[in-house]
């Protein structure tokens, strides 16, 4: 089973300005992610997809291979965009470029649901959220799921409710996707739902339109880069690790 991992990365952020190429312990913060890309030992090739010149020039000084995708409207459209003309493949992983903690185990994790799992058309990555800042947190996307593990519902906002404190468990998303080859090539063109409009998180539209996406429970206190907070946290754990 041949697996590609692609990184769509745009320049342009509204909370962080040129996000992507931000210094972390003396890489730019996209390095961090492509780094444990090329250590996972069920990947077999790795891109970043971008349509800056900025961030393909200082990529490419890197050793990165790039692929240039023009304007998309979001990561998914970026990723379809970048696998035209790379020939053969079963398994396209997305990850983006802002989650510099993410480990090789955890792509491991997310291509064995699928090999596992032939029913399963999409997979991504949660965690536990252990404390009342990130259920608070509307830039952490959180996520309830079924008892086989697949997604019922994304959102900002703190589900599920609790009436009585402590008596659910809650999990964020990892913004990390795996696909099938012919699952990605069909959510391109999908209409907008309005789950999608009210969230801005286009994983409602797949939910809306019926794929199936299942859940991978991870244990690594990841750390999405969205504010300058996240930024802190992000630098004290990877520049002082002890």
């Amino acid at each position: 089973m041949k697996v590609i991992a692609i990184i769509p990365a745009r320049l342009e952020s509204h909370r962080l300005p040129n996000k992507v190429l931000i210094d972390i312990a003396g890489l730019p913060m996209i390095m961090h992610v492509h780094k444990a890309m090329k250590a996972c030992q069920h990947i077999d090739e790795v891109y970043i997809a971008t349509d800056n010149l900025h961030i393909k020039e200082t990529l490419e000084r890197q050793g990165c291979k790039i692929i240039m995708t023009g304007d998309c409207s979001s990561g998914t459209e970026r990723v379809f965009r970048a696998l035209q003309g790379l020939g053969e493949f079963d398994i396209v992983i997305n990850v983006q470029g802002d989650e510099p903690l993410i480990q090789p185990e955890h792509l491991s994790q997310l291509v064995e649901l699928l090999e596992t799992h032939p029913e399963a058309e999409i997979a991504t990555l949660i965690e536990s959220i252990k404390d009342d800042h990130e259920y608070a947190d509307p830039n952490t996307v959180k996520v309830v799921k079924d008892r086989h593990n697949r997604a019922i519902y994304f959102s900002r906002k703190s589900i599920p409710f609790s009436q009585i404190s402590g008596s659910t468990k809650h999990y964020k998303h990892i913004g990390i996707y795996a696909f099938r080859k012919e699952v990605v090539t069909s959510l391109v063109d999908l209409p907008a739902s309005y789950l999608r409009k009210a969230e801005n998180l286009e994983q409602l539209d797949w939910i809306f339109y019926g794929y199936s996406i299942f859940l991978e429970e991870i244990d690594g206190n990841l750390i999405g880069v969205d504010t300058e907070e996240d930024l802190v946290r992000v630098r004290k754990r990877l520049e002082q690790p002890f």
